[in-house]
């Protein structure tokens, strides 16, 4: 079994005391696939199918649901602004939470560096789902936070394991959320700066466990109602090819009396209605919808995923609030630009489970998991330097898979590690959950990746003057998913946060540009050109994934 590394574990072990453990040692691996298997012994994730595989044998019968859910709220010190520059100086007074006598700032991510949070709006959550069926047992887990890295969620995996919860995989995904704390180390006070909190990121560690803890025995017996339904009013897209994902997806888990007790929503959308100006933290749009779906339908827990994000879907864009003609009531900025989103998606959600025509459910539900690791490299200069200096929490390996120490990372230029010399690992998953299936991708994924035409045709573009005029158009993802009756939906930013994922053909970094003179945002938050087809490359290998 996986452990913990020393280092690790030593900044965990005080706050595990207070979980209790609910079982032994996991068993020996037995077979290529094993469920109680994290990573190998090179540190590289293990591969799954289940059922099928060891500790996942069957999965026949009943659904099982739970959820949970705790608080990650950080702990906010506000000051008093007193010449208005929205910065805080030494001479300006501030709330000494923790009394040591020196203001802890919080630095909020996802848009500028330096933006320090003065207050609260609303809680921030990890939120999750249980699903047990026969042997198998998987966890969904979502963070309402910017990004999580894959060490990090390979943390909650080995700490679950060594709990004993009895999950054999565990899919944990943030909301990308841009109004509360960082949790990737890109957002500090400043150029040099990292936002990057160890305590608060155990925190998070041991919540999410605790939530995991809490869905697992809060399990009863459930059928599943999906809806889909199309908000095009609720997002937009904010670069060309303009190209829309405004489907949003809604589980609800009934127990046996009838009673939803819980929810499951998937949206496409940017979680920064309250744009760069906002320094309260809150969870954006999601906290409405959450919080509406929860009113509906009293007692149940809401949980929330994000969808295609990439390309850039967003809600900044949206016509908030609008008047008998039209014109705008709320704007970007404000909360109740979020809560007419938020709001807005959940109102057409009920709308859908109201109506027995647009409910989809499925006689005999089945629950499949798979997992395939994949390797990438960059050739982005500062995501480069970043995995070269260790300024961010990756673990890096050389080109054959094997784990590189911080010496031998030091003997590479930075051309070398551009070049390939170093890679990362991350990973896609493939859950059927009742009547739908999931996909998930570890970043942003531009929607004309993820989607296809009526027809089967493509939405990607060959723009002139983009960097890779001949690159083969990769395949939509959705085409890549076995074909089956279920409802097909992709998750962002799932077990990992690697940015943009961008079609190659599509890829414009050098001048001159394909859709404006001066290019357009994107490339600059991608690891590179070779990102998508290597994703595509990915998925296929899941999917031929045998036993």
């Amino acid at each position: 079994m996986a452990r913990l590394s020393s280092a690790r574990a030593a900044l965990i072990v005080t706050s595990l005391s207070l979980l209790a453990t609910c079982g032994g040692d996991a068993p020996a691996p037995t077979s290529r696939f094993d469920s109680r298997r994290v990573v190998d012994e090179g540190g590289l994730i293990v591969d799954l199918i289940c059922p099928g595989a060891a500790g996942c044998e069957e999965a026949e019968g009943p659904l099982f649901i739970g959820l949970g859910q705790r608080t990650i709220t950080p702990v906010v010190e506000s000051y008093g602004d007193l010449n208005g520059d929205r910065t805080r100086n030494a001479n300006e007074p501030f709330t000494d939470e923790n009394g040591n006598g020196v203001w802890d700032a919080v630095w909020m991510a996802g848009f500028d560096i330096g933006r320090a949070a003065t207050g609260v709006h609303d809680d921030t959550y990890v939120r999750a789902i249980s699903v047990r069926q026969g042997d198998l047992r998987i966890g969904l887990l979502s963070i309402d936070c910017v990004g999580y890295f894959v060490e990090e969620v390979l943390d909650i995996r080995k700490v679950a394991l060594e709990k004993g919860l009895g999950f054999d995989h565990i899919m944990i995904a943030s909301t990308h959320n841009h109004e509360t704390k960082d949790t990737m180390g890109m957002w500090g006070s400043g150029p040099l700066s990292s936002g990057y909190d160890r305590p608060y990121m155990v925190q998070i560690l041991v919540r999410s466990v605790e939530a995991l803890a809490q869905a697992r025995f809060a399990e009863r017996e459930a059928t599943i109602k999906a809806v889909q339904v199309d908000v095009p009013h609720l997002v937009a897209d904010s670069r060309q090819p303009i190209v829309l994902d405004s489907v949003v997806t809604a589980l609800a888990f009934e127990d046996t009396r009838q009673r939803t007790f819980g929810s499951l929503v998937v949206f496409g959308n940017h979680p920064e209605s309250l744009s760069d100006g906002n320094t309260l933290i809150t969870s954006d749009y999601p906290y409405y919808l959450r919080d509406k779906l929860e009113s509906h339908w009293p007692g149940s827990t809401s949980v929330f995923f994000a969808g295609s994000l990439g390309g850039l879907m967003n809600p900044l864009g949206v016509r908030g609030c609008p008047d008998a003609e039209g014109n705008a009531g709320c704007r970007n900025g404000e909360f109740e630009k979020a809560r007419y989103i938020g709001e807005g998606a959940a109102d057409a959600l009920i709308a859908a489970f109201e109506s027995s025509e647009s409910v989809f459910t499925e006689a005999a539900p089945q629950l499949e998991v798979r997992r395939k690791r994949f390797m990438l490299g960059t050739t982005n200069f500062v995501f480069a330097l970043g995995f070269s200096l260790g300024a961010v929490r990756r673990d890096v390996f050389d080109p054959q898979g094997r784990k590189m120490n911080r010496e031998r990372i030091n003997q590479l230029s930075l051309e070398e590690a551009r070049a390939g010399a170093i890679q990362i690992q991350t990973e896609v998953n493939h859950i059927t959950l009742g009547p739908i299936e999931i996909l998930t991708v570890p970043g942003e994924l531009y929607p004309e990746l993820w989607l296809a035409k009526p027809d089967g045709s493509v939405y990607l573009e060959a723009p002139d003057n983009a960097d890779y005029p001949e690159a083969p158009f990769e395949t939509p993802l959705v085409l890549e998913m076995p074909r089956s009756t279920r409802r097909k939906i992709i998750i962002n930013q799932a077990n990992d946060g690697l940015g943009y994922i961008i079609p190659k053909r599509q890829y414009d970094e050098q001048p001159p540009h394909a859709y404006k003179p001066n290019g357009q945002y994107g490339e600059q938050n991608s690891l590179g050109p070779d990102t998508a087809p290597k994703l595509n490359a990915a998925v296929r290998a899941m999917y031929e994934l045998t036993h």
